[in-house]
């Protein structure tokens, strides 16, 4: 639908106090507002709850009702609106008023209904609404607006057979224009520089390039009509036209080229284009195309020079075919052939040319080698070398050195640089001489192809196990055996990657992409590389500037003042140094330094049964935040071995030095941060035990969603139910933390938990607490500057007690065990 068919809208101011509710509709290709005092359906202000599917499952009267005043979707699909709750519980529902013992079915029901409104109190009459115009009841107005036109699950609803992005496009679109300077709509503004941001960056990603870009894109011409000078927003929309016409320019470059045939221009403009090549399936084919005839050309023009004796450029010619396809055993036979032919040629041209040494300068030539072999004998291989480089010092073209030292590069396991010591023998050797040479250059190639072959299956099993440094190590002693076998720099360009080791990473990863454009490539493994090269890798986590705050105890990071939650780990900052609660229990926090050691409970005169054990914090050398957090009587032993430490760990921050979390992530698509929390929903006071959480970050590297895991030895967590909890910020600040269930699939479902943290200027005053059958809250007190304690009410989703907490360093009292 054109933007400016959705400029006819109901509303261009806000709504007037007597308003609950905002009704949206759609009238002759049209969305239209208006703000709404109460709802009717055929003149009643109550419906039927039909459950997770529009059908009749029983008699309507049968069915449990429901007042008029949530909010509903229509769903287009259908034709039966929703009474809609995000994150889950949502229903669909049935008109009152239908006659009960001819009910039709739900969608038919609602095409006979009659819907309508009244915009305030007093009015008399009310506003009759064509079932088919409806869309959607919002209760909370304007807010609700802005929230529903980034929800993709109520786009879902609206948008039908269209699609959500439609949905989105046009309703953002509507909204923006009826109520874009009103503040409940600032965070449309945002997500709609975020929604173009996403999409910008999918493009360099190579993800669904062409449909990312034309998403973007289209949002751009909605934030050129709503937001037309705002810097960020145009910024981002140049890029996104810019690389619309990058693009366009490079596929137009492709086909010109292909079509004059120019197959090794094409493949190599190709490179950059590579990662976008899922949207653009017949230019892949033609890259196919290219190599084979690419091979072809450049295996023909060999064996034609071949015939002529123009050894060296036949050589050349076959070493470019045969990095076509380097399986290719003919090619490569003729490889060999063009080799021995022009290192022959060469050699003969050398051979008067070879230095003449005296009889002395042939006694220590000959000394030098006899030790260097005889330390190869004793595996004393650094010596052997060294004294090898001796030798050459008195004729580097000696053929006898040049042969002992490709035995001792062999030896070493270096045969990269063996095979090129055999090159420069070749190049001098003649006749018989080169017997030796040949002898020693099929063990070498058969050492490496065996040693690639063992490495290439270890590689895997390691990456895949998470043993990252072992999978570093390897590689870099297979790139010895072979420098430009694609598998080994592939692996060894990921691993540096994953070990913090970027600029290194980038440049295996470089070459790997040089090596392996070939007919043998795996085209999703050289696109995803592409990807990581060009798009771009994430930040890690920048470290906030020293200030006067305080270091967090958890994650090891110095934060600004007025920091109470750590933005890496969700755990609370300023230090505990006791915490009495009801039911005589006091807590006992022990400090080493900035480090929290250990969390002790204990009763005073009661025999109950408990959950609450010692809590013990592990900390390893090198590592800022903490590895390990166990209940029990003594901290788990940690090993010195790198990947051995990150498998023993249970807490993985992304400012763990060992490995680089976001680029992992961005590498295999999976998530390796870890948290440990005390509770399930995160509250600062609460340590029952210790509860496991896999982590996700935002862009600027603040704790965005914990997700829970299992443990199957523990019931209690089966019981309770699995938890995501999701962190909002306000900078870095901490503003809010709200908890869904989960269900046996891992599906988010309605929220079970939320806490709204209280501001003033940079001081944490208290925190308002949603949860079970009544709020609470956490009220904070300070003496001046000094944050001294907090009164925690007792909060019903987690053990129900109420708690004072005591600050090291504050002057507080002991708390009053309620």
């Amino acid at each position: 639908m054109q933007h400016s068919k959705l400029a006819c809208l109901a509303l261009f101011c806000a709504l007037p106090a007597s308003a609950q509710g905002l009704l949206v509709t759609r009238a002759d290709g049209n969305i239209q507002f208006a703000p709404v005092y109460s709802l009717a359906v055929n003149g009643k202000e109550k419906i039927h709850l039909l459950g997770a599917k529009p059908e009749l499952s029983g008699p309507v009267d049968k069915l449990p009702g429901a007042k008029l005043g949530a909010t509903l979707i229509n769903d287009a699909r259908s034709g039966v609106p929703m009474q809609y709750q995000k994150g889950g519980g949502s229903a669909y529902v049935y008109p009152d008023g239908i006659p009960k013992k001819t009910a039709p079915a739900p969608p038919q029901a609602w095409k006979e209904s009659s819907i309508s409104y009244k915009k305030a109190k007093q009015d008399k009459v009310p506003v009759p609404v064509p079932a088919g115009q409806f869309l959607a009841f919002l209760s909370n107005g304007v807010q609700e607006l802005s929230d529903i036109c980034m929800d993709p699950g109520a786009l879902a609803l609206i948008g039908g057979k269209s699609g959500a992005f439609a949905a989105q496009l046009e309703l953002t679109a509507a909204a923006v224009n009826a109520f874009g300077t009103q503040p409940e709509m600032a965070p449309v503004e945002r997500k709609t520089l975020d929604f173009m941001l996403a999409r910008q960056h999918r493009f360099d990603d190579g993800a669904d390039s062409v449909k990312s870009l034309t998403e973007g894109l289209r949002f751009a011409e909605l934030s050129a009509k709503a937001y037309p000078n705002q810097t960020e927003h145009r910024q981002i929309r140049k890029q996104l036209a810019d690389s619309k016409l990058w693009i366009d320019k490079r596929a137009a470059v492709l086909q010109a080229l292909y079509t004059g045939s120019q197959w090794d221009a094409f493949l190599v403009s190709y490179r950059e284009f590579e990662k976008h090549e899922g949207s653009f399936p017949e230019l892949a084919a033609k890259r196919t195309e290219a190599l084979r005839n690419s091979l072809d050309s450049h295996w023909k023009n060999g064996k034609e020079r071949m015939a002529r004796s123009e050894y060296r450029r036949a050589f050349n010619e076959l070493k470019f075919a045969g990095q076509r396809k380097p399986s290719d055993s003919l090619l490569r036979n003729d490889v060999s052939i063009a080799w021995g032919q022009y290192s022959r040629e060469v050699a003969v041209d050398r051979q008067n040319k070879r230095k003449q040494l005296s009889a002395g300068e042939q006694d220590v030539l000959e000394q030098d080698r006899a030790w260097a072999q005889r330390y190869k004998q004793q595996n004393k291989l650094d010596e052997a070398l060294a004294k090898i480089a001796e030798a050459e010092k008195t004729d580097a073209e000696s053929l006898p050195v040049l042969l002992t030292k490709a035995e001792i590069l062999g030896a070493r396991k270096e045969v990269v640089k063996a095979l090129a010591t055999l090159d420069r023998y070749d190049q001098l050797a003649i006749d018989k001489e080169r017997d030796a040479g040949n002898k020693l250059r099929t063990e070498l190639l058969f050492e490496k192809t065996d040693g690639i072959d063992t490495a290439r299956k270890k590689l895997a099993d390691h990456w895949a196990a998470g043993r990252y440094h072992q999978t570093l190590d390897l590689a870099n002693q297979s790139l010895r055996l072979d420098d430009r076998a694609p598998v080994i720099l592939y692996y060894a360009g990921v691993a540096s990657m994953a070990t913090r080791h970027r600029k290194e990473g980038a440049a295996l990863l470089t070459k790997f992409l040089e090596t392996s454009d070939n007919l043998d490539s795996d085209g999703l493994l050289r696109a995803s590389v592409a990807r990581i090269l060009t798009g771009g890798l994430p930040a890690s986590p920048n470290t906030p500037a020293p200030g006067d705050g305080e270091t967090s105890w958890f994650s090891g990071r110095k934060l600004p003042a007025g920091i109470f939650y750590d933005p890496l780990s969700g755990t609370f900052v300023p230090k505990i140094d006791h915490i009495t609660a009801s039911n005589k229990m006091y807590v006992k926090f022990a400090w080493d330094g900035d480090r929290l050691k250990s969390i002790m409970p204990s009763f005073e005169k009661v025999q109950q049964t408990t959950n609450e054990k010692p809590f013990y914090f592990t900390y390893s050398d090198g590592v800022p935040h903490v590895v390990a957090v166990d209940a029990g009587e003594t901290p788990r032993k940690i090993p010195k071995d790198p990947d051995a430490l990150l498998k023993e760990s249970n807490v993985l921050l992304p400012n763990n030095p060992l490995v680089d979390a976001p680029v992992i992530q961005k590498l295999t698509g999976k998530g390796i941060t870890l948290g440990v929390a005390g509770n399930r929903f995160f509250h600062p006071f609460v340590w029952e035990r210790p509860y496991y959480f896999a982590l996700t970050y935002d862009d600027q590297g603040r704790l965005q969603f914990a997700r829970q895991l299992p443990e199957a030895k523990e019931t209690i967590i089966r019981a309770a139910g699995l938890v995501e909890v999701e962190f909002e910020w306000n900078g870095l600040k901490l503003a809010s933390v709200t908890a869904y269930s989960l269900d046996d699939k891992g599906v988010r479902g309605g929220e079970v938990y939320s806490r709204t943290m209280n501001y003033v200027q940079d001081k944490l005053m208290g925190e308002d607490v949603h949860s079970g059958q009544r709020d609470t809250k956490i009220k904070y007190v300070w003496n001046g500057a000094t944050l001294v304690s907090a009164d925690c009410g007792k909060d019903e989703a987690l053990d129900n007690r109420s708690r004072d907490v005591v600050f090291a360093g504050g002057s507080g009292t002991r708390g009053r065990g309620k």
